[in-house]
């Protein structure tokens, strides 16, 4: 295969994910950004979202976040299998200038309960009901967890602590009306030395540690993926499609 060393990335050039993440919406705003199931995911009537849409998803999950008091870097956990839920939360943490915290949706109890409480995290993105009923029983000894998520916007609770995803759009749309620069602002103050994730790895010996990336790992991460496969003629563009496997 022959080599090509006409792309070099520069730190200088580097974008915050949000950054780049606005950047696309604002070029391709009518074309495809995720394509699913629309009867396993209730999330779009086509099984289609474009760019636009999906911003106006995302922008909708930050301010919902935001109306709900998140500050700055706070850790919000993400406890999901792979959907077009988990991608929105993920942007909508990030452009809130949070930080997500990833748990794969089969830890047991006791692991879960160990990262929520290691990493501090206020609010929690839970896949479905069958996750949630792990996450009720530990509610009380999560010492920071202030409210958990359940991605279908259809879900009703008594309990004050669950919520809806449909709620959280309701709660940031109407937030948003007369707070709208205070999140343009929130997005605009992310640097690339924010954290963006934790990741969780299984430790060598006793419990997981959590791995933190920065804003410039993810965005030097896509970059030096992108000056590879360019090097060796395989370049990706806004016309190749990637298919979510895992969370």
């Amino acid at each position: 295969m022959e080599e090509r060393s006409d792309w070099k990335w520069k730190e200088e050039d580097l974008k915050t994910i949000a950054e780049s993440f606005y950047e696309t919406c604002a070029r391709f705003p009518d074309r495809t950004a995720q394509i699913f199931n629309p009867e396993q995911y209730s999330c779009g009537t086509r099984g289609r979202v474009t760019w636009a849409e999906l911003l106006k998803i995302v922008e909708s999950y930050a301010c919902g976040l935001m109306s709900h008091g998140v500050k700055h870097q706070d850790r919000i956990g993400i406890m999901s299998q792979s959907s077009p839920f988990w991608t929105q939360a993920d942007m909508a943490i990030c452009c809130s200038g949070c930080v997500s915290v990833t748990l794969f949706p089969n830890l047991s109890a006791v692991e879960t309960e160990y990262i929520l409480n290691d990493s501090k995290c206020r609010f929690l993105f839970a896949g479905n009901e069958k996750i949630l009923e792990v996450l009720i029983p530990m509610l009380d000894r999560i010492r920071y967890l202030e409210k958990i998520i359940v991605m279908d916007p259809f879900y009703e609770s008594k309990d004050m602590r669950i919520i809806s995803i449909g709620d959280l759009v309701r709660d940031g749309d109407n937030w948003k009306k007369d707070n709208y620069t205070d999140y343009l602002d929130r997005k605009g103050s992310i640097t690339l030395k924010d954290w963006y994730t934790i990741i969780y790895t299984s430790g060598t010996t006793g419990e997981g540690k959590g791995v933190i990336l920065t804003h410039f790992h993810g965005a030097a991460r896509m970059a030096g993926v992108e000056e590879f496969f360019n090097k060796y003629g395989m370049g990706i563009s806004e016309k190749d499609t990637t298919l979510c496997f895992l969370p």
